[in-house]
């Protein structure tokens, strides 16, 4: 029998012994039964919970996020960019995430405040669906009505309800710190850049 111009001998076999992986399997369970049983328990049916230390009062800077956290985490929203794919043979559409990010309620009129990096790609295709997610769990979709990829901002506008919209409070920054250049904690600075 032929195999080839430059064979040597029959294909090598590539079906698996089933008996050979069953054996296989069993040993390794016995083997870890006998270490077990060998060994005692892999936990102590007597360990008793551990008592949390106390936490202690919160430093001042704690008390502050937190402080500042509640004034305006219903003013935050969740940002998702999608895209629609049809099935042709079901002749359904669905959508996909792409990306996520989060932004601000600028105003009662549906103007929402986030990063163009967060929307970048949904500029780029019309499959593309940007949804805003509002502090209430409901969903919006948004529009694109300005940006500024220089400074990393983009306005998206949602048709919701103003009842719904809870815009963040504005403050300035002039007489935070005075700080010309950003600093990596997150804290507004920079001001004076143009």
């Amino acid at each position: 029998m032929q195999y080839g111009l430059n064979s040597e001998g029959p294909p090598p076999r590539t079906w698996v012994n089933l008996p050979l992986v069953v054996a296989l399997i069993v040993v390794g369970i016995l083997g870890v039964w006998l270490i077990t049983e060998k060994s005692g328990p892999v936990y102590n049916p007597e360990a008793a919970p551990r008592e949390p230390a106390s936490r202690g009062s919160l430093m001042e800077i704690e008390q502050t996020t937190n402080a500042l956290y509640e004034k305006v985490k219903t003013s935050v929203v969740y940002i998702t960019t999608l895209v629609r794919q049809s099935d042709l043979f079901r002749l359904n559409v669905s959508e996909i995430p792409q990306g996520a990010g989060s932004g601000f309620i600028w105003d009662s009129d549906g103007h929402i405040v986030t990063n163009f990096h967060v929307i970048m790609d949904a500029m780029q295709s019309r499959q593309q669906v940007i949804r805003v997610t509002l502090a209430d769990r409901t969903a919006w979709d948004a529009k694109i009505v300005g940006f500024d990829p220089e400074m990393d901002l983009a306005v998206l506008h949602i048709e919701a309800p103003s009842s719904l919209l809870k815009p963040i409070p504005l403050g300035t920054s002039n007489d935070l710190l005075g700080a010309r250049w950003s600093l990596p904690s997150g804290i507004p600075s920079g001001t004076t850049r143009h």
